[in-house]
């Protein structure tokens, strides 16, 4: 039942906000929501489809939203002269996890057994990975700025007290471009070359940028999944009220928070004799309405442009070679907005960018031809760039986001 305030009621020209209040993690209407505002003042309850409507002077720049519903009380400022529609999607509170028990232990003990086997499972010493990489950017409904490379990857992992951690350098071995265009974001730089950031997700040697520490871990709920009755793997879903993707902070403490802009959920596949993670996937999820910029923090973006992350995706995949398991495949796929600082509330655009990366072979040795060719920031040349002696048994593998004939039939400005 929708109540408005007598203070809502005025002669003066109005907007009409309309918006929808949905639960975070199944998407679905919130009825009977709460809706407050003081300025206008105003008291109501979103219907039976958790929509809900609130007038507002037509000179109103901004107002300040509260909403209660499943447990969470939560503010959102809003901007009537730029949006009518709005859409909020809150994370209940005081869900309680499973409790169901495989062997003895709970998904959650599964999952600390796992991060604590890390050491155990994975590389401690040197080693190279060879492999394909592949990079492009998505802007409308273009593909621009394709990347592809064949590269040689050393790890040089050491053991620490949480774990493990590596340093990565890297070898361009054979390369080549397409359609190298400028963004039509300014001030956006053009992402050409190959970015050590994609292994930089690989929880394995980089703790701290993925979903299984600290506060994130400790807020993170998990659950067996009840669609796999198989005895082979533990499949454990889980979903977090924060999220691991990055919000476009230096600061790791806002990246690991982001103020509750979004939300992150995931599936686990573990090995249930080693406790290896087989296959880490996660996918964030922006809450609309929670615009960072548009915000009262303390932590403002360094550059031009706010850069506000809109979803997130990554796909690990690992395959035991001997006593070790080995990075087989990732993928790690973004998009973001960018805002001005300088113009209030005007959206530059939008843009995604993906990484994909297959592993052909892995050697404990380094041929001497490369070991003065790796660096830590490696940058494509668009030609052949080490001759190496090498041979890599593969020369393609599949566009792991989207088929190859949609990404390579929408480049502009062709160029080999």
């Amino acid at each position: 039942m929708v109540i408005l305030l007598a203070g809502l009621r005025s002669a003066v020209a109005q907007n009409e906000l309309q918006g929808i209040v949905l639960n975070a993690y199944t998407g679905a209407p919130v009825s009977g929501a709460m809706i407050r505002s003081e300025n206008p003042q105003v008291a109501l309850q979103t219907d039976s489809n958790g929509a809900f409507r609130i007038s507002t002077d037509t000179a109103t720049e901004s107002l300040v939203i509260r909403v209660k519903a499943l447990g969470t009380d939560t503010s959102f400022e809003v901007f009537p002269q730029s949006a009518s529609l709005l859409e909020w999607r809150v994370i209940p509170k005081g869900m309680k996890p499973t409790t169901a028990t495989i062997q003895g232990m709970t998904a959650r003990q599964i999952v600390e057994k796992a991060i604590q086997n890390i050491p155990l499972n994975y590389p401690d010493s040197s080693y190279v990975y060879y492999g394909f990489y592949r990079q492009y950017q998505q802007s409308g409904t273009q593909f621009q700025n394709l990347v592809e490379a064949q590269v040689a990857a050393a790890i040089l992992p050491k053991k620490v007290k949480r774990g493990l951690e590596a340093q990565h350098f890297f070898a361009i071995l054979q390369s080549g471009g397409q359609a190298m265009t400028q963004t039509k974001i300014p001030d956006v730089d053009i992402r050409e070359g190959l970015s050590e950031q994609l292994f930089e997700e690989n929880p394995v040697y980089f703790p701290s940028n993925g979903s299984f520490v600290g506060r994130l871990f400790d807020v993170s709920q998990f659950r067996f999944d009840s669609s796999f009755s198989g005895n082979d793997e533990y499949r454990i879903q889980y979903s977090s009220e924060l999220s691991s993707e990055d919000h476009g902070f230096e600061q790791k403490f806002a990246t690991h928070s982001a103020y509750l802009e979004s939300y992150e959920t995931g599936t686990l596949v573990i090995d249930p004799k080693t406790f290896a993670f087989k296959h880490i996937s996660r996918k964030a999820h922006r809450l609309p309405g929670a615009d960072y910029y548009h915000r009262s923090n303390w932590v403002r973006p360094a550059g031009p442009l706010s850069r506000e992350l809109v979803s997130g995706q990554l796909d690990i995949r690992y395959e035991p070679r001997g006593e070790k398991w080995f990075l087989s495949q990732i993928i790690h796929g973004y998009c973001n907005d960018y805002y001005s600082h300088r113009t209030f509330m005007r959206l530059h655009g939008r843009l995604s960018e993906f990484f994909e990366w297959q592993t052909a072979s892995v050697s404990e040795d380094i041929p001497k031809a490369l070991v003065q060719s790796f660096t830590p920031k490696p940058y494509v040349q668009f030609a052949t760039h080490i001759e190496s002696g090498f041979i890599i048994s593969e020369t393609r593998f599949p566009f792991l986001f989207f088929p190859e004939e949609t990404v390579r039939t929408s480049l502009t400005n062709f160029r080999k």
